[in-house]
């Protein structure tokens, strides 16, 4: 008997999730901090294939003409992001400090299905300081 709704069968949806982070700050001299992060995630998840084809369901609801073979393709998820950070601080005066750093983010998207989210983005900042 085919699925029909939850009721009678678990849907199950799995996923994987794989980080790699690293990073190293150091002073660079009694006034300069520097940094440097890179972080890598990759994810996946997806619906297992819902045991209800558009044949079973017509044959037992005849008024519904829908199609639900590819229902768990719609879920689908295949997503990667690389982010590189690089970052200093400067202490240019007593208790006065000038902080400024880059970004790089890259995202990847293998699996779209409202729209593709693949990009990339430059992101700078630049602040000064006093600590109290």
């Amino acid at each position: 008997m085919g699925q029909d709704g939850s009721s009678r069968d678990v849907f199950h949806y799995d996923t994987d999730n794989d980080v790699l982070f690293a990073g190293i700050n150091t002073n660079a001299t009694e006034k300069l901090q520097l940094g440097f992060d890179i972080v890598y995630t990759n994810s996946d998840a997806s619906l297992d294939e819902v045991g209800l084809n558009g044949e079973s369901w017509v044959a037992t609801h005849p008024a519904q003409i829908y199609d639900f073979s590819d229902m768990d393709t719609y879920s689908d998820l295949d997503l990667s992001r690389l982010e590189i950070t690089a970052s200093a601080r400067y202490a240019f005066a007593d208790r006065f400090w000038l902080n400024g750093y880059y970004r790089y983010a890259d995202l990847d998207d293998d699996a779209p299905y409202l729209y593709d989210t693949t990009g990339s983005v430059d992101e700078y900042g630049l602040s000064v300081g006093r600590s109290f």
